[in-house]
C-alpha cells in the first residue's frame, strides 16, 4: 500500500479530455476533469481496502465498458459521416433553389422596369400634349377659324362673280325652305328683342314671361287625343266638339283642376324650371357703379369689399353709435 501511495504521489494529475469534432453547424465541446492529488490518494485506499471480490466485479465492468466503447466510436464515427455527407449535399440544394428564385426575381423586375418606363413615356406624351394645349389661345383660334371663313366666302364671292353667278341665290341651294323659313323667323325675334329696351319692371316682367312661355313643349298627342274624345258627330254629319266636354272652357273655368292631371314627366320639367330659375337668380350679379356721395372708407377694391360684408352685418347694431359721434353727443 506504502509503495502504490508513493506511486500516485509521483504521478502527475490525470486530466480526461473528450473532444468532438462535428461540422461547420456543430460546436465543438470540451470537457476537461482535474483530479486533485489528495483526491487520487483516498479513492486508491477506498479500493485497497475493498475485499478482491468487489475489486473483480469492478474490473469487469471497467473491461466491459472498454469493449463497449469502441463500438459506440463506431458508430459516433458513422453518424459523424452521415450529418458530414447530409451538410455537404444540403447548400447544393439551397444554391439551386436560390439561384432559381433569384432568376424569377430578375425576370420579374425587368418587366416591373419596363412598365415603369413605359408609363413615363406616355406622362410625358400626355404632359407635352397638355403643354401645347396650354399655349393655344382659344380667342386667337376664334379669331383664326372666322378669319378663315371669311375668306372662303369672298373667294366663293369672286368665283361666283367670274361664272357669271348670283352668289345670294347659289347659296340657297344649300338650304330647305323650311330651314330658311324657321332662319328668318329667328332672325325676326332677334330683332324685336333688341328693339324693347327697358322703361319700366312690368314690360321686363312681360318680357321674361314671353321667353319663359317660348321655352315650353307642348304635348300635341295628348293634345289630340282629347280633342278626339270630346268629339262628337252633329245633325250635319259634321264633327265638332261637345259643348259640355269643357275642352274648350274660359278663363274663369276650374274643370282643369278634376279633368287635367299632369303626368310624372310634366312635373319633373316643372321642377327642373323652377330649380333652373332659381339657380339663374342665385348667379346674377350685376355691376353697381360708385356713388359719388358714399363715404369713402376704404384704401383698395379689396378693403370696400370687405367694409361692405362688415356694414351688411354689423350696421344695424352700430348705427346709434356712428348717428352720436357724427352729431358730436357721444360721450
Amino acid at each position: 500500500q506504502n509503495e502504490t501511495k508513493e506511486e500516485i504521489a509521483e504521478e502527475t494529475v490525470k486530466v480526461k479530455t473528450t473532444r468532438t469534432t462535428k461540422t461547420k453547424k456543430t460546436t465543438v465541446t470540451v470537457t476537461t476533469t482535474v483530479i486533485p492529488q489528495d483526491e487520487q490518494v483516498k479513492e486508491v485506499e477506498e479500493k485497497l481496502e475493498k475485499p478482491d471480490s468487489e475489486m473483480k466485479a469492478e474490473e469487469e465492468q471497467q473491461n466491459d465498458s472498454e469493449m463497449t466503447t469502441p463500438a459506440i466510436e463506431e458508430r459516433s464515427a458513422d453518424q459523424d459521416q452521415e450529418m458530414k455527407e447530409t451538410d455537404a449535399s444540403q447548400p447544393e440544394e439551397k444554391t439551386s433553389s436560390a439561384s432559381l428564385t433569384m432568376a424569377e426575381r430578375m425576370e420579374k423586375l425587368k418587366g416591373l422596369r419596363q412598365k415603369m418606363n413605359a408609363s413615363k413615356q406616355a406622362n410625358r406624351a400626355d404632359l407635352m400634349t397638355e403643354h401645347q394645349k396650354s399655349k393655344i389661345n382659344k380667342r386667337e383660334e376664334a379669331k383664326k377659324e372666322r378669319l378663315r371663313e371669311e375668306a372662303e366666302k369672298l373667294i366663293a364671292k369672286r368665283d361666283a362673280e367670274e361664272a357669271g353667278e348670283d352668289y345670294e341665290r347659289s347659296q340657297f341651294w344649300n338650304y330647305s325652305a323650311e330651314s330658311v323659313e324657321k332662319w328668318n323667323e329667328k332672325q325676326e325675334a332677334k330683332r324685336i328683342r333688341m328693339d324693347n329696351k327697358f322703361t319700366d319692371w312690368d314690360q321686363v316682367n312681360h318680357k321674361k314671361y314671353l321667353k319663359q312661355v317660348g321655352e315650353l313643349k307642348p304635348n300635341l298627342a295628348a293634345y289630340n287625343a282629347k280633342k278626339e274624345a270630346a268629339m262628337h258627330t252633329n245633325e250635319d254629319g259634321e264633327l265638332v266638339v261637345a259643348s259640355d266636354s269643357g275642352f274648350y272652357r274660359d278663363a274663369n273655368s276650374v274643370a282643369f283642376l278634376s279633368d287635367d292631371k299632369p303626368d310624372t314627366l310634366a312635373v319633373d320639367r316643372l321642377a327642373a324650371d323652377v330649380a333652373k330659375q332659381i339657380d339663374a337668380r342665385t348667379r346674377f350679379s350685376k355691376r353697381r357703379a360708385q356713388r359719388d356721395d358714399e363715404d369713402v372708407n376704404y384704401i383698395n377694391d379689396a378693403n370696400r369689399r370687405f367694409n361692405q360684408k362688415i356694414s351688411r352685418f354689423y350696421d344695424k347694431y352700430t348705427k346709434d353709435i356712428r348717428d352720436d359721434f357724427e352729431r358730436g353727443t357721444a360721450l
